[in-house]
């Protein structure tokens, strides 16, 4: 900078509009924190890609089947099991993720350098950099291609939950008691009631709707509304309408 004198300012900032950049305020020869900022960023984004394509494997297990990833007859799930489909595509991301996030850990060596120009550093970045890169646009490019060919088993979910939603709705339950009984003996009640139905294997809303504690603030009616799992779908739908509309504003 020095060798261009007065104009050497002028040319920096020409230079940063022209690439769409901000003018740094310090030399950024020893100043890396900017390099290791964009580095844990894409790992956390890529981390991120991991926990949905995590998901997405988790739900298309074949005892779960919530879920299921797109498939075609040429590819091979299993060289031994011809049945199997496996997400592969989801166990790529995961694996993606773990490779951005060990670019972090050479980012932030990068940083230590010694005196003013340090390319040890440097020469760091240069892997760091590049690699996280390629894992952070691969997992978004796997990831894109699975929720598109992703088909949601519905009938499915609604199974999981109605076979599985008693437990859900010992919550409501207990709120609902509340009214009349207060929050701690309304809990300790339900709590008595759904730890006796699992030691002796009884389903925890027969023994709720067979508790005279229960039945003598609720009745039969109010009880199976409670126990009706789409009534438990809390603030799940605005909280997806509120980020889909961010997202669209975008």
């Amino acid at each position: 900078m020095a060798a261009f004198g007065p104009d050497a300012m002028p040319m920096l900032e020409r230079f940063a509009q022209r690439l769409s950049l901000q003018v740094p305020l310090t030399g950024w020869h020893v100043s890396r924190d900017r390099v290791a900022e964009f580095v844990s960023t894409l790992a956390m984004v890529t981390a991120s890609l991991a926990r949905v394509a995590d998901e997405i494997r988790m739900l298309n297990r074949w005892e779960i089947a919530e879920v299921e990833v797109g498939w075609s007859d040429l590819q091979i799930g299993s060289s031994t099991m011809p049945h199997k489909r496996n997400p592969e595509g989801c166990e790529q991301v995961v694996v993606l993720a773990r490779l951005a996030k060990a670019q972090v850990m050479l980012a932030l060596d990068a940083m230590i350098l010694e005196h003013e120009r340090d390319y040890r550093g440097t020469r760091l970045e240069w892997c760091a950099v590049a690699d996280v890169s390629h894992y952070a646009l691969m997992a978004l490019s796997i990831l894109t291609e699975t929720i598109e060919g992703l088909t949601v088993n519905v009938q499915k979910m609604e199974g999981t939950a109605q076979a599985y939603g008693d437990a859900i709705c010992t919550e409501a339950v207990v709120f609902e008691m509340a009214r009349k009984l207060g929050k701690s003996s309304a809990y300790q009640i339900i709590f008595e009631v759904s730890q006796a139905s699992q030691r002796n294997h009884v389903s925890i809303r027969e023994a709720i709707e067979a508790d005279a504690r229960v039945l003598a603030v609720m009745n039969d009616g109010a009880l199976a509304r409670l126990f009706e799992p789409r009534t438990h779908l809390g603030m799940s739908e605005r909280i997806v309408d509120n980020v889909l509309a961010k997202l669209a504003g975008h």
